[in-house]
């Protein structure tokens, strides 16, 4: 799903925006989303799960064409835990559950 079709869902939920104010809507709430990923900060967003920073240190590797060993530079990384709620919804697979979140 495209940030496109999000705000056209919202656009279709919420009668008393405009498309274009729709996706502003949209593109400003995963603005605020990212620059608190990028200061740091992780997200909890209820019912759906948590996302978080982490710094990964320098290590050694190797490259999978040659074997040649090689240092791989510290990065940072988001990871995605689902909440209990919404990977209880995942499973039991309920095609009408989903479509009414």
């Amino acid at each position: 799903m495209t940030k496109a079709e999000i705000s056209e869902v919202v656009y279709n939920v919420h009668g008393g925006l405009s498309k274009k104010e729709s996706y502003e809507f949209v593109d400003k709430i995963f603005l605020i989303l990212k620059e608190n990923l990028l200061q740091g900060q992780s997200l909890q967003i209820s019912g759906f799960g948590n996302f978080k920073l982490i710094t990964k240190a320098k290590r050694l590797g190797r490259n999978p064409q040659t074997g040649e060993r090689i240092m791989i530079a510290p990065r940072k990384i988001i990871t995605f835990k689902p909440s209990g709620q919404f990977l209880e919804r995942l499973n039991n697979n309920s095609k009408n559950d989903i479509n009414n979140t």
